[in-house]
């Protein structure tokens, strides 16, 4: 009998790490995202949020999104919560079509980690062969392209006043 889901098509897991900051003078929300890099097989140059997928030695979904934003940018975070999650499907070269259920994480208290190569409490690069580019976009015009991986509806679930008022910004 063959089984009702392929194994490409299994559902991997993975955590998006969604860091925000609001310092700008006109207080539109920005998010740190990162374009993988134009030699990664899987969406070159598309725009998304730091993350990846969970590992055994994960606590849990804030950890392992707390592990992947320093893995990638040199920051890290004091703490986070799950803020929804979201199924995607993806084809790749070499693999085809799989599945994936990203649990998207706001992360809190975030700063420069020692492996931060910045020197100045900013994200950088730290994993070139998958991310060329780092920044911080206002939420109300991302890069082009971002849709798919950084799906719009978290700025709409997101509040700076909700987390201030509960002491989580």
């Amino acid at each position: 009998m063959e089984p009702i889901i392929k194994d490409n098509m299994r559902p991997k897991v993975g955590t998006a790490a969604v860091v925000m900051r609001h310092d700008r003078a006109d207080r539109v929300p920005e998010v740190l995202l990162l374009r993988r890099a134009t030699n990664n097989k899987l969406m070159p140059g598309v725009w998304c949020l730091p993350g990846g997928w969970m590992e055994g030695t994960d606590a849990g979904p804030v950890a392992a999104a707390i592990r992947e934003l320093e893995e990638e940018t040199g920051l890290t975070a004091e703490s986070g919560r799950v803020l929804t999650a979201g199924h995607n499907f993806f084809q790749h070269p070499e693999d085809g079509e799989w599945s994936c259920i990203t649990l998207y994480v706001v992360l809190r208290g975030w700063m420069a980690s020692s492996k931060n190569r910045s020197n100045d409490n900013e994200p950088c690069i730290m994993e070139p062969e998958k991310a060329d580019s780092v920044g911080w976009f206002p939420v109300d015009s991302l890069p082009p392209g971002s849709e798919q991986l950084v799906p719009r509806m978290l700025f709409e679930k997101f509040s700076f006043e909700e987390e201030e008022q509960n002491g989580r910004a």
